[in-house]
């Protein structure tokens, strides 16, 4: 039993002393030493505040302008650095205005990069041909964007609209036979019918 508590604390002193000597490796004192902790709060403040620059700088300016894999699409290049576009989206007299002028500006251009809030980077879908691609060829390959999802599903429900995978696969089989080209005939012949009986 004795010996069992020996080689316990052996074992505990030994990895006192490993992290003794690792946070006197990293340049730190122990606790022991800095009871005040006059140092090291400061210390921790400035290294965070540096950290938290130098993120801002990288999701500002670095990986929009370097580093995005949409760098190269044609879009707006005038927008503030923090708020991107949605200035210029506020300041004209309708929300859509902005999308518009910049589809006459490139209207060859099957999507257009324009910067959003906080250099958020976000797509316009100009082209029917993408359209088509992204709604049907790779519809399960693209996500919706969580904010709008967030702001949309208390107005109109989880649906079809917000359900992602097997569940959506589930619902668009579900509701496709209602879309046959028949039924909307059908539909459209027992509106009119309807309509004359009046």
């Amino acid at each position: 039993m004795q010996r069992l508590i020996a080689s316990s604390t052996a074992n505990m002193n030994n990895r006192l002393h490993l992290g003794l000597s690792l946070l006197l490796t990293l340049g730190l004192r122990p606790v022991r030493e800095s009871v005040s902790l006059g140092g090291t709060i400061p210390t921790f403040i400035v290294i965070w505040t540096l950290l938290l620059a130098f993120r801002m700088i990288y999701n500002l300016w670095i990986y929009p302008s370097y580093l995005s894999p949409l760098r190269h699409l044609p879009g707006p290049k005038d927008h503030h650095f923090l708020f991107g576009q949605t200035l210029k989206q506020f300041q004209s007299g309708s929300p859509n205005e902005p999308f518009v002028s910049w589809m006459k500006k490139w209207p060859d251009a099957q999507m257009l990069r324009y910067s959003s809030l906080f250099g958020s980077e976000a797509i316009l879908i100009t082209g029917l041909e993408t359209y088509k691609e992204i709604l049907t060829d790779k519809g399960y390959s693209f996500v919706k964007p969580a904010v709008y999802e967030k702001l949309i599903r208390p107005i109109v429900g989880k649906g079809i609209v917000f359900s992602h995978g097997d569940e959506h696969r589930a619902q668009r089989k579900f509701l496709s036979r209602k879309f046959f080209l028949s039924c909307v005939y059908l539909s459209a012949y027992n509106m009119l019918i309807y309509k004359k009986k009046k």
